[in-house]
């Protein structure tokens, strides 16, 4: 599914939804969109002042420079912890790269959630307790850390 047709604009449903999203007071969540079509979809919210946050960034490789852009445009970034969590052991690489990006965009922009809860993973919450300890351990602040998982978070849902 694509929110772009062959011009690169955004389809009509698009533009239907926002409306909706503009009526309802609702928050624009990308989903598994490309960079391409992130940026389309959240120019045309901020447009509209629908609130956006961009869903997994890092599992969908959006480029910290589109990153930035997005948060130039008001969106939040939503960092998963799921791929930290690899059975292949590139976790841990994983984890350094995301902790780089959250860095880098600075915590009024960053919402840290887990992805988990399939049948195959840990529990959820005691993976976002782990994946916390790791942000504490490698330099960031508990009120860094609680911004991102708490304060952001409730903005957003306001």
């Amino acid at each position: 599914m694509t929110v772009l047709d062959e011009a690169g604009e955004l389809l009509p449903v698009c533009h239907t939804l926002l409306d909706l999203m503009v009526e309802h007071d609702a928050l624009l969540c990308s989903g598994h969109l490309s960079p391409a079509e992130t940026l389309a979809l959240v120019s045309e919210s901020r447009r509209r002042r629908v609130r956006s946050i961009i869903s997994h960034a890092t599992s969908f490789r959006i480029p910290l420079e589109v990153q930035q852009e997005l948060v130039g445009l008001g969106a939040y970034v939503e960092q998963c912890g799921v791929g930290t969590f690899r059975s292949d052991g590139a976790g841990a690489e994983v984890s350094a790269g995301i902790r780089a990006e959250v860095r880098a965009l600075g915590p009024e922009h960053i919402v840290l959630s887990t992805d988990l809860g399939q049948v195959t993973n840990p529990p959820p919450a005691v993976w976002f307790g782990l994946w916390m300890e790791q942000f504490l351990e490698n330099g960031f602040s508990e009120d860094e850390v609680r911004q991102r998982v708490q304060a952001n978070p409730a903005w957003l849902l306001e």
